[in-house]
């Protein structure tokens, strides 16, 4: 497959057609900006990501979950123009997105452990993506709960991140204070904490 708008497609198609193995879950975690062009090829096109579209919807009538990380370099997502950017296909109304968090621990006087998690974020072009779409319009679920985008026209298109009413949005250790793991069917790679 091609590493590109069609092999996107040719991939998603791949997998929801696979009777053999009939997969229930789908983790992307490549996206990219809905905006700009990557390797100056690809270029989220209104007619490919409309057809992205339809493949996540045919997934999730199936019955799949199809999880895409928010990207890991923040509201930038390489950009830089001063402008907040998002990663397709994480704002797709069919998906769940998962942006990355941080644990911390620390003991109490009294020996006890706390742990806190905060959004990850280790500095500009370091840290989990997500924010509002500047394309896909707010889905139904999502109306009264998203404010405007903070770019130039402020469109009200939905977040990258699943959020519903009084509900924290689906997190994922993406950092981990220095000497610490954690575990995902398996320990991390040196090095590395984990990723959305």
């Amino acid at each position: 497959m091609t590493f590109d708008e069609k092999g996107f497609i040719d991939c998603l198609s791949a997998v929801i057609n696979d009777a053999a193995n009939d997969p229930g879950v789908l983790s992307i975690s490549w996206g990219w900006d809905e905006n700009q062009p990557f390797n100056n090829t690809v270029l989220w096109s209104p007619a490919a990501i409309d057809h992205v579209n339809h493949s996540l919807l045919a997934a999730a009538q199936l019955g799949m979950t199809v999880c895409v990380s928010t990207g890991d370099d923040g509201s930038e997502a390489q950009v830089q123009d001063g402008h907040a950017h998002v990663n397709f296909p994480a704002t797709s109304p069919y998906v769940l997105a998962v942006g990355g968090t941080t644990l911390h621990a620390r003991k109490s006087a009294k020996g006890q452990t706390a742990i806190t998690e905060v959004v990850w974020n280790d500095g500009p072009g370091s840290g989990t993506g997500g924010g509002v779409s500047d394309i896909t319009p707010v889905p139904s679920y999502q109306e009264g709960q998203v404010p405007r985008s903070i770019n130039p026209g402020n469109f009200a298109g939905g977040r990258s991140r699943m959020w519903r009413p009084m509900l924290t949005p689906i997190p994922a250790i993406s950092s981990c204070p220095a000497g610490s793991s954690a575990l995902s069917a398996g320990p991390a790679p040196p090095g590395r904490c984990g990723e959305a």
